[in-house]
């Protein structure tokens, strides 16, 4: 394996971070990195206040340049663990976006948990608008807003409902 790089945090004077996503104080004082949200990061200090920072970005920021305007820090296999230089990438919020959708990560559908309804229940009610029934009364079968069923019924929430088929039996 090769060794180790270390480099100086562009952003947070007296800090290192390495090519691995450690993070040091110059002085050599290894920083305890935390799950917070879902990222990994360390609490820093600069200009007398702390600041929680993010691995990811500190290691892009030493190795690979200034974080863009507007951009985010992204690990590439999907693990915000993973904060070797060679899983990062500095991605706009657009290919981000995209990255996490297609790693499964985004909160759409059933998985966001504001959701009313399962994806199931989606295409009853899809079922239902088809045969004609009056969106008041799927609303009231369903237990949820008329407006949501209109919404629906435009695509302008559940435009895809994905893995939530039944399965057939033969």
């Amino acid at each position: 394996m090769a060794r180790e790089r270390w480099r100086r945090c562009r952003s947070f004077h007296g800090y290192t971070v390495s090519d691995r996503g450690a993070v040091c104080r110059m002085t050599g004082e290894p920083k305890a990195a935390n799950m917070i949200g879902n990222r990994l990061a360390v609490k820093v200090t600069h200009g007398g206040r702390q600041f929680t920072a993010g691995v990811a970005a500190l290691a892009l920021d030493a190795f690979s340049g200034p974080r863009p305007r507007g951009w985010f820090a992204f690990n590439l296999d999907g693990d915000p663990r993973n904060c070797a230089i060679g899983n990062l990438e500095w991605k706009s919020p657009a290919d981000r976006g995209r990255c996490l959708a297609e790693q499964g990560r985004t909160t759409h559908g059933e998985r966001n948990g504001a959701a009313k309804l399962k994806c199931t229940s989606i295409l009853g009610v899809r079922l239902r608008l088809e045969e004609g029934q009056a969106q008041r009364t799927i609303a009231k079968r369903f237990g949820v807003d008329e407006t949501t069923i209109s919404k629906i019924a435009n695509r302008r929430t559940w435009k895809v409902v994905q893995g939530c088929l039944p399965k057939l039996r033969a």
